[in-house]
C-alpha cells in the first residue's frame, strides 16, 4: 500500500502541473446576481462534516447543497454543476444563477486516477470535483479534514 500511495501522489503532481488556470466566467452584466450572492452568503454557515470514514471527516457534495438552499430560493438563486468533455477532458461547470438571467460561474477540470474500477474512479472524481469547485465559487468554508 505504500507503494500504491507513492504512485498516486507521483501521478497527482504530474497532473497539478498540467492544471489549466481557467478565470471565473460570467455574464455580460453581473449587477442582478451579485448582488443577490452577497445576500444569500450572509445566511451560508460553515458545514459540518456528514461522513467520517474514522480516518478523515469529510463534508459531501450534499451537505454543501444543503447549506445554500434556502438563502439561494429566498434571493431567486440556482446553482448547478453540469458535466462538460472538451478535448478528451471532463470539466465540471460550477454556476450560479439569477433569476434576472445573470450568472456567475467557473470551470474545474475533473482530475482521474484509475485503479481498479474505471467506472468507480469516474464517479468519485466528479463528486470531489463538485464538491470543491462548489465550495470554492461559493465561498464556504468547512472542518473537512481529508485534505491532509
Amino acid at each position: 500500500t505504500i507503494l500504491m500511495n507513492i504512485i498516486v501522489t507521483i501521478t497527482m503532481m504530474v497532473h497539478l502541473k498540467k492544471a489549466k488556470s481557467i478565470p471565473l466566467m460570467q455574464s455580460e452584466q453581473t449587477n442582478f446576481v451579485s448582488a443577490a450572492f452577497a445576500q444569500a452568503q450572509q445566511a451560508f454557515t460553515n458545514v459540518e462534516k456528514s461522513s467520517d470514514s474514522g480516518r478523515y471527516a469529510t463534508v459531501d457534495i450534499g451537505g454543501v447543497l444543503n447549506g445554500i438552499r434556502e438563502p439561494f430560493a429566498a434571493y431567486e438563486l440556482g446553482f448547478q454543476q453540469p458535466l462538460n468533455t472538451e478535448n478528451n477532458e471532463h470539466y465540471i461547470y460550477s454556476i450560479i444563477r439569477h433569476s434576472s438571467g445573470q450568472w456567475i460561474g467557473s470551470k474545474t477540470l475533473v482530475s482521474i486516477y484509475t485503479k481498479d474500477n474505471p467506472h468507480h474512479d469516474f464517479g468519485t472524481a466528479i463528486t470531489y470535483t463538485r464538491k470543491y469547485a462548489a465550495k470554492a465559487l461559493l465561498g464556504i468554508a468547512d472542518k473537512d479534514t481529508d485534505g491532509n
